[in-house]
């Protein structure tokens, strides 16, 4: 299975652009999400905006990198239950102006408090796995919202 339609991404030239690119892969898998956004997306979202009064690029980026983990976080965990393991990277941030994203993704696209927020998603599955039929026998030991303290 692929999913992905060769999409381009744009915002115009003299706005700026943050995006957050985490993969992730296992012997059925390989998959990439991009999350991208104006920084005001961001800090629409950011949970520090009720504690610090100015955010700056570092909690911008801090932040659409825990978007883009929490998003491939949610989605390994519900991969599990159909019998398909992955490991995923560490989210790559990228901050600027004037840049073109082009990728070959499926692309949902958010409205934040007035803003564009959008999720490009690129997924190739082995032939063999059923996303029809969920396996509860391999169904994860935590749930979404469980917190581990090491």
């Amino acid at each position: 299975m692929n999913l992905g339609e060769g999409t381009s991404v744009t915002f115009e030239a003299e706005s700026d652009l943050l995006s957050s690119a985490l993969g992730f892969s296992g012997e059925k898998i390989k998959a990439a999400l991009i999350v991208e956004c104006k920084p005001s997306a961001v800090a629409a979202t950011n949970p520090l905006r009720e504690m610090k009064k100015d955010l700056d690029i570092s909690d911008h980026t801090d932040w659409i990198g825990e978007i883009a983990n929490q998003i491939v976080g949610n989605l390994k965990r519900i991969l599990r239950s159909y019998g398909v393991d992955c490991t995923m990277g560490t989210p790559v941030v990228t901050a600027g102006k004037g840049f073109h994203l082009v990728s070959s993704s499926k692309v949902v696209t958010f409205s934040v408090d007035g803003q564009i927020l959008k999720i490009n998603f690129n997924l190739q599955l082995d032939s063999d796995v059923d996303l029809q039929k969920k396996n509860d026998d391999l169904k994860d030991e935590v749930s979404a919202g469980d917190a581990f303290l090491f």
